[in-house]
C-alpha cells in the first residue's frame, strides 16, 4: 500500500495542474442577441447608377498570435491600394484567440459566427495567420497565406459585377438597438442558391496583442482593426428570393453590447452562393 500512495499523489497533482491550466482560459465567446425589427421604420433606398465591385478580405487572427500583426499590415496595405473596393473582416479564432482569466489577454474577441466560419473553412487548423478572398477557391483551397492576398484580391476585382448591395440603419432604444435594412439588386444571371449575411464589426479596439517582432513581445495598446463582433442573421444568413424588380430587401435588428464604441461600428452585408460559399458582392457602412 505504501508504494501506491506516492503514485496516487503524483497523479492527483498532475490532474490539478492540468485543470489549473485549463481554468486559465475562457472557452466560450460572447454571443450577440438578435432582436425584433422596428416595424415603424420604412427605409427608402436611393437609386444607384454606378455600383462598384467590392471584395471581402477575411483575416483570421488571434491576439496571442505573434506572427499575425504582419498579416494585419498586409490587409491594411491592400485596403489602401484599392480604396473603396475592399471590405476587411478580422476574425479571432482558434488557439491563439483564447482568453486568459487574469493578466494579459483577458479580452474576448471571439464570436460564435467567427468560430462557425473557422470550423467550416479550417483557417486556424491550417495555422494562423490565414485569409480568404471572397471565399474563392485558388489552387484547391479557400485558405491562403498573406503573401498571396494582393494577387488574389486583384483577380477577384476583375470579375463581373453581378449584384449590388445597399445598407441603411437606424438606432432605437437610446442607441441600445441597431436596426439595419439591406437591399440586394440583381444585375446578372445568378444561382438560385444565394444567401445574404449581415455582420457587425468594430474598428480600432485598443487592447493586448502579441508581436514576435517587438521587444517586449506583448503590446498593451495595439490597435485591432475591423473586428467581427456578431451577426444580424446568423453565420450563413438568409435565403435570397428576388422580387419582380430583381430586388431582395430585409430588415434586421441587434442589441449592441454597451462596451462597444458606437463611433467605430460598421455593418457588412455579403451576397454569396451557398453551394460554393463564394461571395458575389459585399458592402459595408459606417454607423454614426
Amino acid at each position: 500500500m505504501s508504494s501506491e500512495r506516492p503514485i496516487k499523489f503524483i497523479v492527483a497533482l498532475f490532474i490539478v495542474g492540468v485543470l489549473s491550466i485549463e481554468c486559465d482560459r475562457v472557452k466560450e465567446p460572447f454571443v450577440e442577441v438578435q432582436e425584433a425589427v422596428d416595424t415603424t421604420w420604412n427605409p427608402i433606398f436611393p437609386e444607384r447608377t454606378n455600383p462598384i465591385k467590392k471584395v471581402l478580405l477575411e483575416d483570421f487572427t488571434g491576439h496571442q498570435c505573434g506572427n499575425c500583426p504582419r498579416a494585419h499590415e498586409e490587409a491594411q496595405n491592400i485596403l489602401n491600394l484599392y480604396p473603396n473596393k475592399i471590405v476587411l473582416l478580422s476574425e479571432h479564432v482558434g488557439y491563439f484567440a483564447e482568453v486568459r482569466i487574469s493578466g494579459k489577454y483577458t479580452y474576448d474577441f471571439r464570436t460564435q459566427v467567427g468560430n462557425e466560419i473557422d470550423n467550416e473553412f479550417g483557417a486556424s487548423a491550417a495555422g494562423l495567420p490565414k485569409g480568404m478572398i471572397n471565399r474563392l477557391t485558388y489552387n484547391n483551397s479557400k485558405i491562403h497565406d498573406k503573401n498571396t492576398w494582393n494577387t488574389l484580391v486583384n483577380q477577384a476585382l476583375q470579375s463581373t459585377l453581378q449584384a449590388d448591395i445597399q445598407i441603411l440603419y437606424k438606432w432605437t432604444n437610446n442607441q441600445e438597438k441597431l436596426n439595419v435594412a439591406v437591399q440586394a439588386r440583381k444585375l446578372e444571371n445568378l444561382s438560385n442558391n444565394l444567401k445574404l449575411f449581415v455582420y457587425l464589426v468594430e474598428d480600432s479596439i485598443i487592447n493586448w496583442q502579441k508581436d514576435y517582432s517587438k521587444n517586449p513581445q506583448d503590446i498593451p495598446d495595439y490597435v485591432h482593426r475591423h473586428v467581427l463582433r456578431g451577426s444580424f442573421n446568423g453565420t450563413w444568413g438568409d435565403n435570397v428570393l428576388w422580387d419582380n424588380n430583381l430586388l431582395f430587401e430585409k430588415k434586421y435588428a441587434l442589441n449592441i453590447n454597451p462596451s462597444y464604441n458606437k463611433q467605430k461600428l460598421y455593418v457588412i452585408a455579403g451576397l454569396y452562393d451557398f453551394n460554393t460559399k463564394e461571395i458575389i458582392q459585399v458592402e459595408e457602412i459606417k454607423v454614426q
